[in-house]
């Protein structure tokens, strides 16, 4: 997960280099990890992860996504996730999505970690009963 989210933040970086959307020549390339992690955090309003494959989130992905400081949209659709464990304290995010994914429990994670949710889709996981929503 962790490299999924530096190649989309230097990619979101290279477009912000000429403000056109076009990918700015070597942009993203002379500027440091932490140059890019910086400037993500405080401007980067959008991450898609969908279809890159990861199972969990691990210490170092919860570390890049906690310096997303105003990330309004988040999705990780079809990315095999088992499980929602693990995602830092994210306020900024308003709009989840993890559809067709692995996912079959541990939802109270979901409400610590993004409080101020307006929009969640779960659709196509493994929920066996409608208890397991509960903590939502």
């Amino acid at each position: 997960m962790e490299s999924a989210i530096r190649e989309r933040v230097e990619h979101w970086f290279a477009k912000r280099g000429n403000g056109e959307g076009e990918e700015a020549n070597g942009a993203a390339s002379s500027a440091s990890d932490e140059e890019m992690m910086k400037a993500a955090g405080e401007e980067m309003v959008e991450l898609i992860l969908d279809g890159r494959q990861f199972k969990s989130v691990s210490h170092e992905a919860s570390d890049l996504l906690q310096k997303l400081q105003v990330l309004g949209k988040f999705t990780c659709n079809q990315t095999g996730l088992h499980s929602v464990e693990g995602f830092p304290v994210m306020p900024s995010v308003k709009t989840l999505e993890l559809t067709d994914n692995h996912i079959s429990g541990g939802l109270e994670a979901l409400v610590k970690s993004f409080p101020n949710l307006k929009r969640l889709q779960l659709g196509g996981n493994y929920f066996r009963t409608f208890e397991v929503l509960e903590p939502l």
